[in-house]
């Protein structure tokens, strides 16, 4: 992994070197796309395009994850609204947050990002890893965002260290099945999607399903009770111009 100097990520922050993709989530049950997920890159003036996983790590220790997180929320929300008023009804724009973002100050950036663009609460959902979710910190952090009316997703549910009975500490308005479940199609691996779609309904949260890339896997998720799905099946990751189009496609 690239090895990053501070001063090189507050520059990607301050001289506009990141940018945003993004990727339809789409109603299994119409076939009409509702919201979009956010993915940060890095266009590096030597490097060329870098991953998000190459550097987001780095910005804490430079202390400079909550400012970059900020320039997402603002650049996502100003993308939001560039897309409604040209007639693209986005329901909602996912952004994944830094597992050192997880505080209470993170509903506080929300909350600043939705008024800065006059945008209501439910036009955002902050999606958390499960790496840190259970950490104390985190979830006081997703407790002060929920109570914002910002939504708040379990990315790769499953797909990490995580004991169940902690779910009664902390609620979630969206569970994303990981990947990895959903490309393996064997009899456990449907289990465990059910297991997931399950606990889902019991907390009132919809269910998402990662990694859609083929009709058969579509109608797969849909059978086992997912509510979403994305994937390479409806769209790559893309530009924000490319959205419209997108949407227009999938909603003709």
């Amino acid at each position: 992994m690239t090895a990053f100097a501070p001063d090189e990520l507050r520059e990607a922050i301050e001289q506009d070197q990141l940018f945003l993709l993004f990727q339809p989530q789409v109603d299994l049950a119409t076939g009409r796309p509702r919201g979009v997920e956010v993915m940060l890159r890095w266009q590096h003036p030597r490097l060329g395009v870098v991953h998000a996983v190459e550097f987001v790590g780095k910005m804490a220790p430079a202390g400079l994850d909550r400012q970059c997180l900020q320039w997402m929320l603002r650049t996502a929300c100003g993308q939001l609204v560039d897309w409604r008023s040209g007639g693209t009804q986005v329901e909602y724009i996912a952004v994944n947050a830094f597992a050192e973002s997880l505080t209470p100050a993170l509903a506080e950036d929300t909350g600043r990002a939705m008024v800065d663009a006059s945008l209501d609460p439910s036009s955002l959902e902050i999606e958390c890893q499960p790496e840190t979710i259970f950490d104390a910190q985190a979830a006081e952090g997703i407790r002060a965002v929920r109570a914002t009316r910002v939504r708040v997703a379990f990315d790769d549910f499953g797909d990490g260290p995580l004991r169940l009975a902690s779910l009664h500490a902390l609620e979630f308005d969206t569970l994303k099945v990981p990947v990895t479940f959903v490309k393996t199609t064997g009899p456990l691996d449907d289990a465990l999607i059910s297991a997931t779609v399950a606990i889902g309904r019991a907390m009132g949260a919809r269910v998402v399903a990662e990694g859609v890339e083929t009709p058969a896997l579509r109608e797969r998720v849909r059978a086992l009770g997912c509510d979403l799905g994305q994937g390479y099946l409806w769209s790559q990751l893309v530009r924000g111009a490319e959205i419209p189009r997108i949407f227009a496609a999938l909603s003709a």
